[in-house]
């Protein structure tokens, strides 16, 4: 069989061209900027990247922030508590405890409108199985935090529910720890 010597360069036109786009993607999917405007070049305790908003972070182990996109979906009762159908699925990757570690305490950070979610504005479920699932309730004396016992080792999806009368943005951001 004989080869076309003419097609060839057109060959690695669209080989080279697939391979830069494969290049772009991979490298706009892994991108992260963080810009600090402040003119000390210090957080505050409002950013999420340093604890829950106005309190030291709690002790314990570390929990893996997570970010994701709020999702459309129909209206449900979760952990007695109807709402509208908005959430947002903190997974994956699963949440898993520590040894050691009996609860979760954090918030949800607002990354679309840069503030914390009132923790009356949603119910965070701990979705293990249909049968075990539980919820956070707020913490007393706080309008961020919410906490949720735990149990170590044992495997959590958390999904963010909103209610009614709040509009989430378009990114939400998981923030917290696990305590002992």
């Amino acid at each position: 069989m004989k080869i076309n010597i003419a097609m060839r360069p057109q060959t690695w036109k669209w080989t080279n061209a697939s391979l830069a786009g494969v290049v772009l993607l991979a490298g706009l999917g892994c991108n992260c900027i963080n810009i600090n405007t402040g003119s000390s070049g210090c957080c505050t305790t409002s950013d999420p990247q340093h604890g829950s908003p106005g309190s030291p972070p709690p002790a314990g182990g570390n929990f893996v922030p997570v970010q994701a996109a709020t999702v459309n979906g129909g209206s449900v009762t979760v952990c007695g508590t109807s709402v509208p159908g908005k959430y947002v699925r903190f997974y994956p990757p699963n949440a898993i405890p520590g040894a050691g570690d009996t609860g979760f305490r954090g918030y949800i950070w607002n990354v679309s409108a840069n503030q914390v979610v009132p923790n009356n504005a949603y119910v965070l479920q701990f979705f293990v199985t249909s049968a075990l699932k539980p919820c956070a309730t707020p913490v007393a004396g706080s309008t961020t935090d919410v906490s949720c016992p735990v149990t170590a080792g044992t495997t959590y999806r958390i999904t963010a529910y909103f209610k009614s009368g709040y509009t989430p943005g378009a990114t939400n951001l998981l923030l917290g720890n696990w305590t002992q």
